[in-house]
């Protein structure tokens, strides 16, 4: 289908996901699209749309779509519809797909699982480690690691992936322009050097409301195949995580390393009603069914060791070096 129709039909404000399906089987051609108003979208879905706003002239939302057509050029990004070929078929599986994502860098093969590691912003240092150890094990046998590039968890998540040199996929609730927050515009270009992506549902150039960072959660949740919550108060966005995956049958499990205090709340709520407690990736892997030895990464305790031999093996890659800790491969 022509791409800016597609954004354009993304534009149309008040629209369910299956009308926008339906708005883009019945309207093929840009010039359909301009002559047509509300009264006709609305003949097609069979209801009176409900908008806050006034309704815009079609000639608007195609000037808009343009404008974000060369912004896509522009920032290096692409836009990806529900029947390409592109399209994550994980998302097709979930109750409240994308219409249309927008994607910089490149999406992992389909034929991979995947896994979400998510959490507070305002970790513990025990279970900021606990992320970036599970990525990196998770790095270490092929399967992407997919967060949300927030500050705490989601970004030690990534940086794991990062470490490793293997694929990370960071879901945004910004634009795909635009790098949120900004201290992770060095973390965004990692990303991309080794293969990753990042992911939005929201074009270039568009604003942040208040519901895009909860709904973001959904789409972190439906590409995974199992989502790890690390570490989460009563209150966190990582729970909303939780909540769309039992929507879409996905695997839900908890962090060792996440479940004292205040900050671990929202966790042991979690394991309480069901989610399975892990501490490494291979037993992830077990409840998967998938036999493959994974290996187990822990911190190391330097205070023995001089910093000159530390050195040397960050430098033959024998160990990994995180915010000032060590990690090294054990088993």
């Amino acid at each position: 289908m022509n791409e800016l129709l597609r954004i354009c039909i993304s534009l149309v404000p008040g629209l369910r996901f299956n009308e926008r399906l339906l708005v883009e089987e019945c309207i093929t051609d840009i010039e359909t699209f301009l002559r047509i108003g509300k009264a006709d979208i609305e003949d097609l879905i069979y209801r009176k749309l409900k908008i806050k706003r006034e309704y815009p002239q079609h000639g608007e939302i195609y000037s808009e779509a343009v404008r974000i057509k060369q912004d896509l050029k522009l920032s290096g990004a692409y836009s990806v519809g529900y029947w390409d070929s592109a399209y994550p078929p994980q998302l097709r599986e979930s109750l409240d797909p994308p219409y249309l994502l927008y994607i910089r860098g490149a999406l992992p093969s389909f034929d991979l699982p995947m896994v979400a590691i998510v959490g507070t912003r305002k970790p513990s240092l025990a279970a900021r480690g606990a992320a970036f150890s599970l990525a990196v094990e998770f790095g270490c046998i092929g399967i992407p690691v997919v967060s949300g590039l927030a500050f705490g968890i989601d970004a030690s998540a990534h940086w794991g992936a990062v470490k490793t040199g293997r694929i990370t996929l960071a879901v945004l609730g910004t634009g795909i322009d635009r790098i949120y927050p900004g201290a992770h515009t060095g973390l965004a270009h990692r990303i991309l050097e080794n293969g990753g992506a990042l992911v939005s549902e929201k074009p270039p150039g568009g604003r942040i409301g208040k519901y895009d960072f909860p709904r973001r959660n959904r789409i972190i949740s439906a590409l995974s195949r199992g989502i790890v919550i690390v570490q989460a108060p009563e209150r966190s966005g990582a729970l909303i995580t939780a909540e769309w995956a039992a929507e879409d049958n996905r695997n839900v499990y908890v962090h060792t390393a996440g479940m004292t205090g205040s900050r671990g709340a929202g966790t042991r709520k979690l394991r309480a009603e069901g989610a399975l407690c892990i501490e490494h990736a291979g037993e992830i892997l077990g409840d998967w069914g998938i036999e493959k030895n994974a290996p187990c990464i822990v911190r190391m305790n330097t205070a023995e060791q001089k910093p000159a031999e530390l050195l040397r093996q960050e430098m033959d890659e024998e160990i990994l070096r995180f915010q000032g800790m060590y990690y090294r491969r054990v088993g």
